[in-house]
């Protein structure tokens, strides 16, 4: 039999705590060996559950605490960037949660540390593998006619109160938080780039912060999106195809996509 599969965490907040670490503890063939976090009342619990596991209060001190061969980065969005290139330097994979980075020189770091080390670098766009947007593309694919207009809303209430997740030089925001997934998704569903962006929001007030975006990909097609914290939840995606054709998925209310004559 094989070895283990020797996994780190760097982050252990609510992603971290409610789905990377039981995750990797149940998978067969992957031992989670170490977590860096800077709560001890979070590192006391997961010692409690494993009395091996190492620990320490900041992900640059993981790489003294043994070795691994993986590395799920889950810190505020701030530090993505300096981890993936330091374990990517050091020939480790990575999987880095969204955003990967939070400024253009630390994206463009990340690919250039993959590029140099061979090690894979993957990043938490998880709406890629959901069935309902699987079969939404397929549908596109599908249709009669060319992409003329995109349209897609994701809103959710605020889980949050204080933290890193308020600021946008810590990589807090909307934009960094939830737009990341459907710019992603836009490309996934189309099969094309996006060419150029622009955005206006109303800078967090009331509770919230909201934020509309106009994108255009690159076969000119355009895209509005609308995103939003401290409001009712609305994941959609709606793509308009041909000149008879719509579909969309709405993971709030739907099982499959829909698809609507014109």
């Amino acid at each position: 039999m094989s070895a283990a599969l020797k996994v780190a965490l760097a982050g252990c907040g609510r992603l971290g705590a409610e789905v990377f670490s039981p995750l990797l503890r149940a998978s067969p063939g992957v031992a989670l060996v170490a977590v860096a976090d800077a709560d001890p009342t979070v590192l006391a619990k997961l010692r409690t559950l494993d009395p091996s596991l190492a620990c320490c209060d900041d992900w640059r001190n993981l790489f003294g605490l043994g070795h691994f061969d993986a590395a799920i980065i889950a810190l505020p969005s701030g530090q993505h960037a300096d981890a993936a290139v330091e374990c990517l330097a050091r020939g480790i994979a990575v999987y880095i949660e969204k955003p990967m980075a939070t400024t253009i020189a630390g994206g463009e770091a990340i690919a250039e540390a993959e590029r140099r080390s061979g090690a894979t670098a993957m990043v938490g766009f998880n709406y890629r593998a959901n069935p309902l947007y699987e079969a939404l593309r397929a549908r596109i694919r599908e249709a009669p006619g060319p992409i003329r207009l995109v349209r897609t809303v994701f809103t959710t209430p605020r889980h949050y109160s204080a933290g890193w997740r308020l600021s946008h030089e810590t990589g807090g925001g909307v934009l960094f938080d939830l737009a990341s997934h459907h710019f992603d998704l836009v490309r996934f569903l189309t099969g094309m780039e996006i060419r150029d962006a622009a955005a206006t929001t109303d800078g967090g007030r009331d509770g919230g912060e909201r934020v509309s975006a106009s994108l255009t990909l690159e076969s000119g097609v355009p895209v509005n999106t609308t995103f939003a914290t401290g409001a009712p939840p609305a994941p959609a995606a709606h793509v308009g195809a041909g000149t008879k054709l719509a579909v969309g998925a709405d993971r709030s209310r739907f099982i499959k996509p829909l698809s609507v004559p014109r």
